[in-house]
């Protein structure tokens, strides 16, 4: 595939950059189902800005439909529990409330325990890598240090008028010695067009290619380029490649990223991830 580096800022703390990184800094990944119909199961760009104060791109994909029937007892309560609270709130308390409504977040150890919760299995090539060290961020961890890492985030979508489960995502981590890496996994309650944003708080262009997995799966790749930062809180550079394909009910995204010093490491990393799923 074709490469292009690039530099953009970071935070000046190691791990605090890296969780900027996933959840502010760099792409921060917002998901949903679009107005658009699109009818092809290959990941392809729908829209893509870049502007001094603040650059994004959108892209998505045809998914299956995948029946939600079997989430356990706990999965259950923690969204009885959620519009529980809401109903209990004033109206000024709501109108006031920063928190989106009907979004659920919980944490497993281990894919498998994700996978129990739901009911099913959900195929994540990555956990099949014995390279690959099982304790990166996802994204949405604590800023303290002394906070366990959970391996997985799961975020379960019920923001709807029947609140019913409809979209299912969940985003594990990984370590190499010089890269941090996601992937997520998301499944749609009915069959349609899905979709996810990429924003950058900043200007920046984004360089686009298309490739095959090593099972011939085909992906589209973006590298953000010529980033530049206004937030105020980086200082660094990093490296950020980016991946989505689909395969069968499942819509996944894989993010490689790291210090850009080891810009050669996180690309040879990033192709190395898609040559074995």
């Amino acid at each position: 595939m074709k490469r292009t580096f690039f530099d953009v800022k970071t935070a000046a703390a190691p791990v605090l950059c890296f969780m900027i990184i996933f959840s502010l800094g760099g792409c921060a990944m917002n998901t949903g189902d679009s107005n658009s119909q699109l009818t092809d199961t290959d990941v392809q760009i729908i829209a893509m800005n870049s502007d001094a104060t603040n650059s994004s791109y959108q892209v998505g994909a045809t998914l299956s439909s995948t029946a939600f029937s079997s989430i356990n007892q706990i999965f259950e309560d923690k969204i009885t529990q959620e519009w529980k609270t809401y109903d209990g709130m004033t109206k000024e308390a709501k109108t006031s409330s920063s928190h989106l409504w009907g979004i659920v977040y919980f944490e497993t150890d281990t894919w498998k325990e994700f996978e129990e919760a739901i009911g099913f299995s959900v195929n994540n090539p990555l956990e099949a890598l014995s390279w690959l060290d099982k304790t990166g961020y996802t994204g949405m961890e604590s800023a303290d240090p002394s906070t366990p890492i959970k391996h997985v985030e799961v975020r379960a979508n019920t923001a709807n008028v029947e609140r019913k489960l409809s979209e299912i995502s969940a985003t594990s981590g990984y370590n190499t010695a010089s890269t941090r890496i996601t992937l997520t996994a998301t499944l749609l309650l009915n069959a349609g067009t899905y979709t996810t944003d990429c924003a950058y708080n900043g200007k920046a262009t984004y360089e686009q290619d298309t490739a095959t997995t090593g099972s011939g799966i085909p992906v589209l790749t973006i590298i953000t380029t010529d980033g530049t930062n206004n937030a105020g809180y980086c200082n660094g550079g990093y490296y950020d490649s980016t991946a989505y394909w689909v395969k069968d009910n499942v819509f996944y995204t894989l993010r490689v990223i790291g210090d850009s010093a080891d810009k050669t490491e996180i690309l040879a990393t990033f192709d190395r991830i898609l040559e074995k799923i």
